[in-house]
């Protein structure tokens, strides 16, 4: 539920883990731009709608994959 809460804010309609990939279905785009940069791994947009964040192995043990997610989606303060 609060994954859900903090991707709504950046257009994100779902998150599915699908190793070797957290897969993002989006609404807009243009909302997603400044998160893309925020994690680690690699980024790949299949297409207006769905991005593709390639992360190593170790990063889906539930507890890290949980953290990593929380801290992309929490936006930045100025």
């Amino acid at each position: 539920a609060e994954l859900k809460i903090r991707a709504e804010q950046w257009g994100i309609i779902s998150i599915i883990s699908k190793e070797p990939d957290v897969v993002f279905t989006i609404e807009d785009f243009s909302k997603l731009g400044p998160l893309l940069g925020k994690g680690p791994g690699s980024v790949r947009i299949a297409d207006e709608k769905t991005v593709h964040l390639r992360l190593p192995k170790p990063y889906f043990e539930p507890e890290t994959l949980l953290n990593v997610l929380r801290h992309m989606l929490t936006p930045e303060k100025n």
